[in-house]
């Protein structure tokens, strides 16, 4: 996020390109880590599964809230434009690295899979339903927080629907917990 805004600021949103694209790689990476870890979790134990999706509807809830207690905690301090301009390549370098050493990103994907992915092998139908959402909101919420990152601290100011956006994003990922766990509480009973 940090990155996105810093480019946003410093190469305005076709800036934020290389390095959204970056991300998506990352992102879609971690995204297959986590799904084959979850696979070979599941292929010792298939009971595990149960489980594995209640912690990972819980985790996703925790997350939920804490958008919900920290509200919208973005500042930015007077952009201070850095006159040199980094390359194409290194703005993509810049993004893939610094999602790929995100590993919350790992644990994210390990709790939301088992809510949307079945036990049993999973066919491509299912893991494009799965994968192709991941890059596509990886690449939106990248370059729209690089067109906030362009619009600036005065915009933020006047535009009063952004204090609510996070907390809205936060009851989203809770309602989602919720319906995780209870389709974990259904199967078990």
């Amino acid at each position: 996020m940090a990155l996105a805004l810093a480019h946003g600021m410093q190469y305005g949103v076709r800036g934020v390109l290389p390095a959204a694209a970056g991300n998506v790689v990352a992102s879609l990476f971690q995204a297959a880590v986590a799904f084959l870890a979850l696979n070979s979790i599941l292929a010792l134990n298939p009971a595990t599964f149960l489980a594995i999706q209640f912690l990972g509807a819980l985790y996703i809830g925790y997350i939920g809230i804490g958008f919900i207690r920290d509200h919208l905690k973005i500042g930015l301090s007077g952009a201070q434009a850095d006159t040199k301009r980094d390359s194409l390549s290194s703005r993509f370098a810049s993004g893939m690295i610094i999602a790929l050493f995100n590993p919350k990103a790992i644990l994210f994907f390990v709790a939301l899979f088992p809510l949307f992915i079945s036990p049993q092998i999973p066919t491509t139908g299912t893991l494009v339903f799965v994968f192709f959402p991941i890059g596509s909101i990886a690449l939106i919420c990248f370059i729209l927080y690089g067109v906030l990152g362009s619009l600036s601290a005065d915009v933020f100011g006047r535009m009063r629907f952004f204090k609510y956006l996070i907390p809205a994003l936060g009851l989203f990922l809770i309602a989602t917990a919720i319906i995780g766990v209870h389709g974990v509480v259904s199967e078990v009973i």
